[in-house]
């Protein structure tokens, strides 16, 4: 959310577009206080996404041992059975 809200006011300040602001952002001659900061708020929400991957790849390898676990567990009731 800080990252959208500080783009809007970026945008609205210099009465500029999406396109115009992101030109300005990926301009590395640009170092606007504002444009640098929205690089850096760019930067933690990519940490942000990576992380939420990263948990999301544990949780689906879990997922898929607990899996494992029970379809042995079934079959090892079958046997005793």
């Amino acid at each position: 959310m800080k990252y959208y809200t500080h783009r809007q006011t970026i945008m609205q300040a210099r009465r500029e577009g999406l396109t115009a602001t992101y030109n300005r952002f990926h301009n590395p001659n640009d170092r606007a206080p504002d444009i640098q900061q929205l690089r850096e708020l760019h930067v933690e929400m990519d940490r942000a996404v990576a992380a939420a991957y990263g948990w999301l790849d544990r949780l689906l390898a879990l997922n898929h041992q607990r899996h494992e676990e029970e379809v042995e567990a079934e079959r090892l009731g079958k046997e005793l059975r």
